[in-house]
């Protein structure tokens, strides 16, 4: 089952986004914060994250450059 993860500040769109991808098979995570966001990524290695992009502490831009960090073997 392929894994995603959603991190968005808006707990609604977290939910809707669920339920829409769950329906279609999917296995997904959500959270409301970037930094969480990052530990789940680590934790659960999904292959699709979706960022939302202003967030208050870890904007999905930096959430990003951390991912991306993870994914070149290099930890920030």
């Amino acid at each position: 089952m392929i894994k995603i993860l959603i991190v968005d500040d808006d707990q609604m769109n977290c939910d809707l986004l669920q339920t829409v991808l769950t329906r279609h098979g999917y296995q997904v995570i959500t959270t409301t914060s970037g930094r969480e966001g990052l530990n789940l990524f680590r934790k659960h290695v999904p292959r699709i994250t979706l960022l939302d992009l202003r967030m208050p502490e870890m904007d999905g831009m930096e959430a990003a450059r951390h991912i991306e960090a993870e994914l070149r073997g290099k930890r920030v």
